[in-house]
């Protein structure tokens, strides 16, 4: 297998030679041209778009849909990844929000060759933009970008290339530390048809000296940017890098250390000099038992009903092990579209809260919304 990255193939050089052989039947070896890398990005780019074509609702998708390895491991034929884009949108529609263009690019593209199949590797870079029927649109603010991994498969026929797959990277399951307590998961939807149009919220808690702005601006700066002075849990088994960044936006708001024996729950604190932290840090269980006991924090009925700065996490798979933690970045209205979240592993920044429970349709009792108090003891 011959692996290059962008900076060689950027060269141009690979257009001239021949680098993979097929072996057809009767002994005949068909060389396979090696591919130009611009119109594999290209083709890839294009595949996606036909994807957000159905999402903004345009009446003719580019072309049809690729097979899909989604993150979770499953198989997709082209019509259930279609399905699955019409339930992402219907469900937005249902909550106000509407998706009006798309801009996708690719990013940190790597290629490998082996006999009649290309692998490219490469960062889906998205944009969203999006209107709402819940409140006034601001074009700087409604609109959401994502980074995502992807393996786009190419097969050699004898003449071209052509693309054949597309593979999501795997969503790193946290599967670290004990069960998770049994603290009550918040709602989806909100109490009444009042706070659906953004009427008022639950009534505010007090939040003691936790800084919600502070909180706000580091989310902004370093969701999709990681910030070099904390070390990444992204992939290797480490379970994620979702409660990391979970952490470092407690500690921008206020939060104090607690110090002590680091596999301790009741404990929570990080060591810049050396490669160690507390589970609390970085394990989602940890971290909501340490939310929960800590005084720092309140569990809500209702998603609408967080602030900025507040958590949501997320089981996946219902099976007692938190997978996912995200941070409220801004909050418009009380209602599904109107708050607006963060997070790592798989960065994201200003999701729509809808589109989040769209493009996970679990069961309800999966999502807990935790609202921030305090910062001590």
């Amino acid at each position: 297998m011959l692996r290059l990255p962008r900076r060689y193939l950027d060269l141009g050089l690979l257009s001239l030679f021949v680098v993979a052989a097929v072996t057809i039947p009767g002994s005949m070896t068909v060389l396979a041209a090696t591919p130009a890398l611009d119109a594999l990005e290209a083709d890839a780019v294009a595949s996606l778009q036909a994807e957000y074509d159905i999402l903004i609702g345009k009446p003719e998708p580019a072309r049809t849909l690729l097979p899909r390895v989604t993150d979770f491991g499953v198989a997709q034929s082209p019509a259930q990844r279609a399905q699955s884009v019409l339930h992402r949108r219907t469900f937005n529609a249902d909550h106000g929000l509407t998706f009006t263009n798309a801009v996708v690019a690719l990013r940190n593209t790597t290629l490998d060759l082996a006999a009649n199949q290309a692998r490219l590797h490469a960062v889906e870079d998205i944009t969203l933009e999006f209107v709402s029927s819940h409140y006034a649109h601001d074009p700087a603010r409604d609109r959401t970008t994502s980074l995502i991994g992807h393996t786009f498969v190419y097969k050699f026929d004898g003449a071209r290339w052509s693309l054949a797959s597309d593979e999501l990277d795997l969503f790193p399951m946290s599967k670290h530390g004990g069960p998770r307590p049994p603290y009550p998961p918040a709602q989806a939807e909100p109490r009444s048809a009042t706070t659906r149009s953004g009427g008022p919220q639950a009534a505010p808690l007090m939040d003691g000296v936790y800084d919600r702005s502070a909180a706000q601006n580091y989310i902004r700066q370093y969701a999709q940017n990681y910030n070099p002075a904390y070390r990444s849990f992204e992939g290797g088994g480490s379970g994620g890098d979702c409660t990391n960044f979970v952490s470092q936006v407690m500690w921008a708001g206020g939060w104090v250390e607690r110090t002590g024996w680091y596999l301790d729950w009741n404990y929570w604190w990080y060591d810049f000099f050396n490669p160690i932290q507390t589970r609390t840090w970085t394990y989602t269980n940890a971290f909501q038992y340490f939310f929960a006991n800590s005084g720092r924090g309140q569990f809500l009925s209702y998603l609408v009903d967080l602030s900025i700065g507040d958590v949501i996490q997320i089981d996946f798979d219902s099976d007692g092990e938190i997978d996912h933690g995200m941070v409220v970045d801004d909050k418009v209205s009380s209602t599904l579209d109107g708050v607006f979240v963060s997070h790592h592993t798989y960065p994201a920044y200003h999701r729509p809260l809808s589109e989040v429970l769209a493009g996970h349709p679990i069961p309800p009792a999966s999502y807990w919304a935790e609202h921030v108090i305090g910062t001590s003891p």
